[in-house]
This record gives C-alpha cells, structure tokens and sequence, in this order.
C-alpha cells in the first residue's frame, strides 16, 4: 500500500509483475485487486522474459491479457 501512496495510482491501474505464482504474487495482487503479470519459465507463468510484452516496434497500443487472481 506505501508504494502506490507514493506512485499515486489506484491498484486496479498498477501491474505487478511476479516470479512466484504461490502466495507471495498472487494474494498481494488480490487482495489490492491488483493486475499480475507472472514471468518465469514455470507452468503458471503469463510469459517467459518481460521482452514479450515489447515489440521492438509498436504500430498500435495493443492490450495485453494479464493474470488477475
């Protein structure tokens, strides 16, 4: 909660972005109904490096699907 006082954003507009899909990540976003973004290599990971939410040229804005738990 003190770092979204201190960014001065709600947290349903603040992605977290993880590696642990056990209760660390996914119960602080939930209980802050937060969005979650897991990157790693494991089963319940949304992706595997942060460089597969960037294209190295973007055209359009394009929505990203995000794991909210």
């Amino acid at each position: 909660m003190q770092a979204l006082r201190r960014l001065g954003t709600p947290s349903a507009a603040t992605l977290i972005i993880g590696d642990n899909p056990a209760a660390t990540n996914t119960t602080g976003a939930a209980r802050l109904s937060m969005p979650l973004v897991l990157v790693a290599t494991h089963a319940q990971a949304d992706v595997a490096s942060l460089a597969e939410l960037f294209d190295p040229e973007p055209v359009a804005a394009v929505p990203v699907a995000v794991n909210i738990a």
